[in-house]
């Protein structure tokens, strides 16, 4: 369960980043950037550590 909220979460962040930068030209500042690689980096660890069990 906490794997799909996880995943949702990152899905929708992403989308939405994507959307701002393709309609509005916006940019992320690179504290911003930095949150949001990290953002992935902990799920694809939360993913692959429910694998293991």
């Amino acid at each position: 369960m906490a794997r799909a909220f996880s995943l949702s979460a990152i899905i929708q962040l992403a989308a939405i980043n994507i959307i701002a930068r393709g309609v509005f030209g916006e940019r992320l500042p690179p504290t911003q950037l930095t949150v949001i690689t990290l953002a992935i980096f902990a799920v694809g660890l939360i993913t692959s550590g429910s694998s293991i069990d």
